[in-house]
Formats: C-alpha cells, structure tokens, sequence
C-alpha cells in the first residue's frame, strides 16, 4: 500500500499514463508476491470451465459470447474456434477432455493458426486486457472524485469552474 500511496493516478485518462500507471502497479503486485493478470485470467478460466461442466463447447461459446465481438474485426472467431475444436477432435479420435492430450495439441496449433488470423499473437491480447482493465480502473476512480466533488461543491455551495486539477491525486489508504 506504500508504494501504491507513491503513485500518482492517471485520471486524465490519458492512455500513455495509464500504460505507464498500469506498468509501475503490476511491478508492485509483482514484488509483494500478488497474482500477476495471467494468474488471475487462469483461475477465472478454469472456474468458468468448471462452470461449464467441462464442456469445452459450452465454455468457449460462453467466454466469446461474454465479448461480443459481433460488428468488429474479430467477428468470425467464434465460429472459427468452434470449428477448431471440431477439427481436434476429429483428429483426435475423442471429445476434448483431459486425458485428451493428441486433442489438445491439435487444438494448439489450430489456436495459434486463429490468433495470427486475427493478429492476437504475441501477447497482444494480454496487453490490451492489462490496458482495458487499468483504463476502466481509472474512469471509475475519476467518476468517484467528480462525484466527491459535486457532493461538496452542492453541500458547501462552491462553484469549482473548469473543474479541479487531480494531476498528483494518489491512493489514500484507509
């Protein structure tokens, strides 16, 4: 929390501050022994996978229908995945499950084949999820500041023209 109360907040929202703001937080987590992202995105996929009685179907229609990628440059991988999956099994002999190691592999390849379709390789997803999350982070902590400062500009009757300046707001704990 030290460290955190060292960092100043990015709440312009800025995108090349909150890259940055993003980058020094994961350091931090990363030094106090936190879960990185990917640690995190794991366990959400297997409790999700779990979730769909380890239905590998059921849970990939589920996390891709979560994105809704419809109307964007990802559009057919939904379709593209599904048919992914159809293909190792068939080369596989078996539905994917976990003693379904020749399925699995298949599906590996056919994923990276997917991802440099779509222009995912080389951890740009996990970037861009890293940036999306820091960013929504950012707009909500903004959106809990202007609300704090409309709740006294009308309690005390002050009238703050042109807003305030947050620039070296940081993290208070409490």
């Amino acid at each position: 929390m030290k460290g955190l109360s060292k960092m100043e907040v990015p709440l312009s929202g800025d995108a090349a501050a909150v890259k940055a703001y993003a980058t020094e937080v994961e350091k931090l987590k990363k030094r106090v022994g936190m879960p990185d992202y990917e640690a995190v995105v794991k366990a959400e996929m297997a409790y999700a996978m779990s979730v769909a009685g380890n239905d590998v179907r059921k849970f990939v229609s589920s996390v891709l229908g979560e994105l809704d990628v419809s109307k964007t440059a990802y559009e057919g991988i939904t379709q593209d995945v599904m048919e992914a999956i159809a293909e190792a099994e068939r080369v596989s002999g078996g539905e994917l499950g976990a003693g379904n190691a020749k399925g699995w592999q298949a599906l590996g390849g056919k994923v990276k084949e997917i991802e440099k379709k779509y222009g995912l390789e080389g951890g740009k997803v996990k970037e861009a999820a890293v940036l999306d999350m820091y960013a929504e982070h950012v707009k909500g902590m903004r959106e809990a500041v202007d609300g704090e400062v409309r709740k006294m500009q009308e309690a005390e009757g002050v009238d703050v023209k042109g807003g305030l300046d947050l620039k070296g707001l940081k993290p208070q704990v409490a």
